[in-house]
């Protein structure tokens, strides 16, 4: 591959190609943006870059360009993984580390390791994985270069930790942290890198990647918009055959009456419990409560979504703005149901319920509420007398 198949992030490309041409490459960056917009990709393509034997120029715009060969042996084992003197640190190596100290595999299920779910990146990792290795001198002689994945879910004694080799950099040693959001990251550590900034990929991208994966335009409008630009993550919903979830849970809250309230919340609560069980099949290191989340979040995600473009239509946007287009009837019949100010109060209503939820406060009475406040803001349609009246 190339830098340059890191796709519509021209800014960032132009950054760091500036450092190359000057020959000062910083000891430090931090790739920011939203998941799945090509931020690890960038680093791994810039790490043979840096490393690469043979690195070619090329003249584009007036400006020479630099590359790696792609065809070194550096440049095959970056790509392999393989390379002696690039790191990838990331919050499940703690696994790795504890199973290491139990001295048993790290696929291995025991009491012990049950309080060590990587929900964070933690000391240990970026003591043994980027600190004791950043000492050491370079198998190759061209420096290293250390790859951090999701620095934003560092503690703050791991970020303290980092700071011994950011404030002393061995010669030629670079790392690149990459942050989906920089609330969270210590000043000193933000002081100490230089920033690179990566946008939300275009919509046209993400579906031509969707429709090239097998999916329907329909389905695929929904999922790139819903994706806000993240290739990564659109891909990924679409992978989990959650389409239909979400088509049967916009019908559901159109229509959504008090007497609907309990039976809706059940048939919800149903589905974090089955998707946690395919789950461990799949990831058989990942706890019910991450899975569990990542489909309550879905929900809850899907819930926001509809309710905003609820706003979007009343607001005069064209259903083009909308990301459920592909149910712009169901859409339309909704609004004429509620009007902008109480799909706003819904939008809000549905946030703190994810807050909550996040906050283990029971799921199935947090649901029950958020619907029987949803149901409240639905006012029957024209003609039809409401069943619902002072129930709340």
């Amino acid at each position: 591959m190339s830098i340059f198949s890191v796709v519509a992030q021209d800014k960032a490309i132009v950054k760091l190609q500036q450092a190359v041409r000057s020959e000062r490459i910083p000891h430090a960056y931090i790739f920011h943006g939203p998941v799945g917009v090509g931020k690890e990709l960038c680093a791994r393509e810039f790490a043979k870059l840096r490393l690469c034997e043979n690195r070619r120029s090329a003249r584009r715009d007036g400006h020479d360009y630099y590359d790696c060969c792609d065809a070194c042996p550096s440049c095959r084992q970056i790509e392999a993984d393989t390379h002696p003197d690039f790191h990838l640190v990331y919050r499940e190596q703690i696994r790795e580390l504890r199973s290491q100290q139990l001295d048993q595999p790290a696929d291995v299920a025991s009491p012990s390791r049950k309080t060590h779910q990587a929900t964070v990146l933690s000391v240990d990792v970026i003591r043994e994985k980027l600190n004791q290795p950043a000492r050491l001198t370079s198998t190759y002689g061209r420096g290293r270069v250390f790859v951090v994945r999701e620095i934003h879910l560092a503690n703050p004694s791991a970020q303290n930790a980092l700071l011994k080799t950011l404030e002393e950099p061995p010669d030629g040693t670079v790392l690149i942290l990459l942050a989906d959001k920089l609330e969270g990251l210590l000043p000193t550590v933000l002081s100490r890198c230089q920033l690179v900034m990566f946008g939300p990929l275009p919509e046209d991208f993400l579906l031509d990647r969707l429709g090239q994966a097998g999916y329907e335009p329909a389905e695929s409008t929904f999922w790139a918009r819903f994706a806000q630009g993240s290739l990564g993550r659109a891909l990924w919903l679409a992978a989990q055959q959650w389409y239909s979830i979400k088509v049967d849970l916009l019908a559901d809250l159109a229509g959504l009456t008090a007497g609907d309230v309990v039976d809706l919340a059940e048939r919800l609560m149903a589905l974090p419990k089955a998707y946690a069980a395919q789950a461990r099949k799949d990831e058989p290191t990942i706890s019910d409560t991450v899975s569990k989340q990542r489909m309550y979040s879905f929900l809850l995600a899907v819930t926001s979504a509809f309710y905003r473009d609820i706003m979007l239509y009343h607001s005069g946007a064209e259903a083009s703005a909308w990301i459920n287009t592909d149910q712009r009837s169901l859409l339309s019949k909704a609004a004429a149901r509620m009007d902008i100010l109480s799909a706003s109060r819904a939008v809000s209503l549905v946030s703190r319920s994810e807050y909550l939820i996040l906050s283990n406060v029971n799921a199935n009475l947090v649901l029950e509420d958020l619907f029987g406040d949803l149901a409240g803001m639905n006012s029957p349609p024209v003609g039809v007398k409401s069943s619902s009246a002072g129930v709340r």
